[in-house]
């Protein structure tokens, strides 16, 4: 809640460490959720698909895992000239999310 807030007020830093403390005394997606957006919030896109892919690999099969994995690569490949090969594995992670669950 509290990272929540701290992102709503422009505050990426803050809600992150929030989120982190979170995540550590319980893994769930949610914390990963908040953890990627105050990365992508922050520009920090390198941090944001490393802890997209993190939350991945805590729940695979998870859409939501997927569906971050796929965002913070469109991210970053949209503020990066990356020759659009992030796109494709960004496109390829919502597609796959979707597969999971078609409401993701």
């Amino acid at each position: 809640l509290k990272g929540s807030l701290l992102l709503s007020q422009g505050r990426p830093d803050l809600a992150g460490t929030c989120f982190f403390r979170s995540n550590e005394i319980k893994r769930d997606i949610s914390s990963y959720e908040g953890l990627v957006e105050s990365c992508l919030s922050a520009n920090r896109y390198k941090e944001a698909i490393c802890t997209a892919k993190e939350a991945m690999a805590f729940a695979p099969r998870d859409s939501r895992a997927l569906t971050l994995v796929g965002l913070a690569l469109a991210k970053a490949t949209s503020s990066s000239r990356d020759g659009g090969g992030g796109q494709d594995r960004a496109k390829k992670a919502l597609r796959k999310a979707l597969t999971l669950d078609p409401l993701a």
